[in-house]
């Protein structure tokens, strides 16, 4: 009777080693179809205050005053100034004199007053945002987030290159802003890159001899921080 048990324990062993795999596959994209087009999420954290700031409040300070992301970035505000806060979004009413946001996002973060302490919200939708302290008031604690759209990597062409070999090559995707820079696998560098417009990228990229050969090797778009350092990649890339 232990034969079926031992055959029955190997076989649910063997399938545990296969789901681990295919969990080590598709985090790092060899699987056909898993990896495409995708954003890259990033994050920023913001640090509360004590004290008031150059214009963001006169009692305490969302440091920095003004940030800047990527969609699907996650801003974290960390609490150090021993008072709870909030981070919520401005509205004529709650916000007098402040600029309107004009992105669509709503939120209202609580941190509770434990240094150490910490809120988080992810955005997915660009614009600029207005936000205060609900505890404290707009005059005694506001600041903005503006968030770039991240960019998105679709493809590449010439997309099958050999190695020891460099190619001119034309990246299309969306969202690509002036001083992006892009980046490829180990022995795949690129120069001379111009964001020739929000959809297309020429580039120099060359390829050495000791490259690894394969499919689907990942090439990533990364925008500067002035844009939010959002990140864009595409498995899109074959080196014979």
């Amino acid at each position: 009777m232990s034969i079926p048990i031992d055959r029955d324990l190997g076989r649910a062993r063997r399938r545990v080693r296969r789901w681990r795999m295919l969990g080590v596959l598709v985090a790092a994209g060899m699987l056909s179809g898993i990896v495409g087009a995708v954003p890259v999420l990033a994050s920023t954290s913001i640090t509360i205050r004590s004290g008031g700031c150059t214009g963001g409040g006169a009692l305490f300070c969302y440091s920095p005053e003004s940030a800047i992301v990527a969609t699907g970035a996650k801003v974290t505000w960390a609490n150090q100034s021993g008072a709870p806060h909030t981070a919520t979004i401005c509205d004529t009413t709650n916000c007098p004199g402040a600029p309107a946001s004009t992105g669509p996002e709503k939120f209202a973060v609580s941190i509770n007053s434990t240094n150490g302490s910490t809120g988080a919200f992810t955005f997915t939708h660009a614009g600029a945002y207005y936000y205060y302290c609900q505890v404290h008031g707009y005059a005694n604690m506001h600041a903005k987030i503006t968030v770039f759209a991240a960019p998105m990597l679709t493809s590449v062409k010439p997309s099958a290159v050999a190695r020891g070999h460099t190619y001119s090559e034309t990246l299309s995707g969306s969202h690509f802003t002036a001083g992006a820079t892009v980046h490829g696998p180990s022995g795949v560098t690129f120069s001379k890159v111009a964001v020739k417009s929000p959809s297309t990228i020429t580039a120099t990229m060359t390829i050495s001899s000791a490259a690894a050969t394969g499919t689907k090797k990942v090439l990533t778009v990364i925008n500067p921080a002035s844009a939010g350092s959002g990140r864009g990649s595409c498995a899109c890339l074959t080196i014979n």
